[in-house]
């Protein structure tokens, strides 16, 4: 795992100009154990982009934790109800089943499915934020470095 300290950050990142998945997560991701995210709209489409990284963050124990509006599309919304329903306990494995479902569930190359397996695992949290006045969508402005998490070992 490479530090989070030693990747060259820009001042901010736009898609019409950079590669933000290639510049931006996949190096933060293969360098964390914790991926926190407040966004106002989610979609499990994003698995499909980050995956090379995901394999990585997975291996380093990482966990992913979301807040954002219930605004979902069919498919992600019984992803989540189905990954919350399932007994936590039919889903405990040795590592390295965890690492061969892993595997299949990125052959099936579909997001929803990702998605389901995530939450199932304990990989993926994902949290819904609803305004109180009910009307807008749930959206946070925070840092970059806000977003990620490294571990933090002695050296002995």
């Amino acid at each position: 795992m490479n530090n989070l300290q030693e990747i060259v950050y820009k001042e901010s990142y736009k898609s019409t100009q950079d590669s933000v998945i290639n510049d931006f997560y996949l190096p933060c991701l293969s360098s964390s154990i914790k991926y926190d995210r407040a966004v106002g709209y989610f979609s499990s489409g994003i698995f499909n982009l980050i995956h090379v990284a995901l394999s990585e963050f997975y291996n380093n124990g990482g966990k992913i934790r979301i807040i954002c509006s219930p605004e979902l599309t069919n498919a992600d919304f019984e992803a989540v109800s189905q990954g919350i329903e399932t007994d936590l306990s039919i889903t405990e494995k040795s590592l390295e089943n965890d690492l061969k479902d892993f595997d299949e569930v990125f052959g099936q190359n579909v997001p929803s499915s990702l998605l389901k397996a995530f939450i199932e695992k304990g990989f993926v949290e994902i949290r819904f934020a609803v305004p109180t006045s009910g009307e807008g969508i749930y959206h946070s402005e925070l840092r970059p470095r806000q977003f990620f998490s490294i571990c933090r070992r002695s050296a002995r």
